[in-house]
């Protein structure tokens, strides 16, 4: 080979600069042309880096060349050994490995996923049972009126002077109260409710005085609160809730008429389900009672105090009955206490439904709430 230039003081072929060159991306390989443009490199290296050094320089040109090469004697010519060639080819693939002199832009599609998480916020469950099915009666005694409040239109009349007080929260005109003087409400039957194998009553209620049973078919001293029953002669009765029993004068008891005693005969007191309650006077409370295919259930704030049995599927009921608040038949046994929160309905209550309507007490309460105390204004008229 004609063509060499010394490394560091060693002859090296121009091929071995030129492949080294093409390795490391310096010049393309197109022709022969490009091979002596390629010796043009060669020359600007050598006398830009002084690294490599020429000898007998001529001044030949290449076409399409801007630097001369050179020509270098052979008798100072050698070959390289296989290790130092090696050296060159590494360096070459090393540098073509790690430089770029002609870079690409790579564009690459990303799919990017969003996922929205909304926040729903529900309202709360309404645990509030339907209190309408089957609601025959309803006396709330709000606003000061005794007017019924289902929307059967049932004609409430206040008999002996009844008036409304004080309710359990110490809220004015808003219960029905009585001293024991014989002051009633009378709800007379306008087709709107009827009985036979099922029935259910709520009330709230409070108690001044004790009830007792003074003898010998006196029976004044009792307090019935809540009864259906022939006004006039006390025939036809269907039933009596309150202190009405002569054996426990003193016990809140359920009576319950056999449907075999018939309109035109007076009340059987036999069938009294008396629970063993005994009230606090002065507390209120509040009373469901249930009578539904022979059985009848009291519950007394919420919890069932009784569950006893007739003789018969059904009950008496009379269409010339009326309901009676605060007494008995011709306004007997009267009230000493109040009530509020009146409810009749032709059917047996549920669970729920009795849950709700006791939301207020707690079973066996004695704690006496605003409005309540004795001595005191709220409560005593």
């Amino acid at each position: 080979m004609d063509y060499v230039v010394s490394v560091h003081g060693q002859p090296v072929p121009y091929i071995i600069i030129s492949i080294y060159l093409f390795l490391a991306g310096k010049v393309p390989f197109t022709g022969p042309s490009s091979f002596y443009t390629l010796l043009g490199k060669i020359d600007t290296v050598i006398h830009s880096s002084r690294r490599i050094r020429h000898k007998n320089y001529i001044g030949t040109m290449v076409p399409g060349n801007l630097s001369p090469y050179f020509k270098l004697k052979k008798n100072i010519m050698r070959r390289l050994n296989l290790r130092e060639i090696t050296l060159l080819a590494a360096v070459g693939l090393t540098t073509a490995c790690t430089k770029n002199s002609n870079p690409k832009t790579i564009y690459d599609t990303i799919s990017v996923t969003v996922t929205k998480t909304d926040t729903l916020r529900l309202p709360p469950p309404n645990d509030t049972p339907n209190l309408t099915d089957g609601l025959v009666l309803y006396l709330p005694f709000t606003n000061g009126s005794f007017a019924d409040s289902s929307g059967l239109n049932n004609q409430v009349t206040a008999v002996n002077g009844a008036l409304l007080g004080y309710d359990m929260h110490g809220y004015a005109q808003s219960a029905f109260t009585e001293s024991g003087n014989g002051a009633v409400l009378t709800v007379a039957n306008n087709g709107s409710y009827a009985v036979d194998t099922a029935f259910s009553l709520s009330f709230d209620f409070m108690i001044r005085s004790t009830p007792y049973y003074a003898g010998g078919g006196n029976y004044s001293g009792l307090q019935c609160l809540l009864s259906l029953v022939d006004f006039t002669n006390g025939n036809g009765a269907t039933f009596a809730a309150g202190f009405t029993d002569p054996d426990a004068p003193t016990q809140f008891n359920f009576a319950v008429t056999s449907s075999f005693l018939g309109c035109n005969k007076p009340t059987d007191t036999s069938n009294h389900f008396n629970p063993g309650f005994t009230p606090q006077l002065g507390a209120w409370y509040n009373a469901i009672c249930i009578f539904s295919h022979k059985v009848a259930y009291t519950y007394i704030n919420g919890q069932l105090a009784t569950t006893q049995q007739i003789d018969t599927d059904s009950t008496t009921f009379c269409s010339n009955a009326s309901i009676v608040i605060g007494g008995w038949w011709n306004a007997t046994e009267p009230l000493n206490g109040a009530i509020d929160e009146v409810r009749m309905y032709n059917k047996a209550l549920t669970s729920k439904q009795i849950a709700w309507l006791s939301r207020n007490f707690q079973i066996n309460s004695t704690a006496r709430k605003a409005g309540l105390q004795q001595g005191g204004k709220p409560g005593l008229d």
